[in-house]
Formats: structure tokens, C-alpha cells, sequence
């Protein structure tokens, strides 16, 4: 595996670990889906709250009778379903983004690095499998 490559992979490996898959429920039954992330955790009394970002319209339509899911770890395998409170969402045409909040024992925060050079934006990272 060239350095390149192993690289990415490092990067994959962190950003598939916080990842999640929201679910809305109603009455037990799945009616809609979506993907997200989480970014960011602070301790709370029971762990971690851990806050996720998603699309707002995931969770347009949100009733009093839906529950919202956030699915952990799903990359390894079923995953684990926890419940999770929507903080804020907006669905429109200039912005479409939603905030959920979890409790969990650890949160799989994403890393945010730093901003790409103009170097970087300009295309000058090799592609994969380029020699390094």
C-alpha cells in the first residue's frame, strides 16, 4: 500500500466512525431516512451529548407522534440505535440542515482539520494510486 493510500485510508477510517444513519419512526414503522455526522460531544450526566448535523429535510415533517433514531457504527455491522432529541432544523431553498443531540457513553466525533491550502484547492494533491 503506497503512503498515499494509507492516508486516505486513516482518513476514511475516521470519517466512516462518525457517520450515522438517522431514522424517523412513526407508530414503530420507518417513514423516512437519512444520513449524518456527528460533530462535536461534551460530557453530560449520563456520558457523552453528542451533536449531530444532518439535513434539515430528513426532518421536515417531524409530528409529535415520530420518534427520531441516530444509528452509530453502522460501517461494522447493524450499528446501534439510540434515541435523539431534534434541536433545530430549517428546510429551504438557501439552507437545508438539522441538529440532533444523542446521549451515549462515547461520542465518535469527526476531527475537523484544517482548511486546504490554495495549493490544495487548486488540485496539486496526487490522485490515488499516484506515486508519492
Amino acid at each position: 500500500m503506497s503512503g498515499w493510500e494509507s492516508q486516505r485510508r486513516i482518513v476514511i477510517d475516521r470519517i466512516l466512525g462518525s457517520t450515522v444513519q438517522i431514522v424517523l419512526e412513526r407508530e414503530g414503522k420507518r417513514v423516512r431516512s437519512g444520513s449524518g455526522v456527528v460533530v462535536a460531544g461534551r460530557p453530560s450526566a449520563t456520558g457523552a451529548a453528542c451533536f449531530v448535523l444532518t439535513s434539515g429535510h430528513t426532518l421536515d415533517m417531524t409530528a409529535a407522534d415520530s420518534t427520531v433514531h441516530v444509528l452509530l457504527k453502522r460501517h461494522r455491522g447493524s450499528g446501534t440505535k439510540v434515541p435523539a432529541t431534534v434541536l433545530a432544523y430549517h428546510d429551504a431553498d438557501d439552507v437545508d440542515v438539522g441538529l440532533l443531540s444523542i446521549d451515549i457513553d462515547d461520542c465518535p466525533g469527526v476531527t475537523i482539520g484544517r482548511s486546504p491550502t490554495s495549493a490544495t484547492r487548486s488540485g496539486s494533491w496526487p490522485s490515488p494510486g499516484a506515486a508519492t
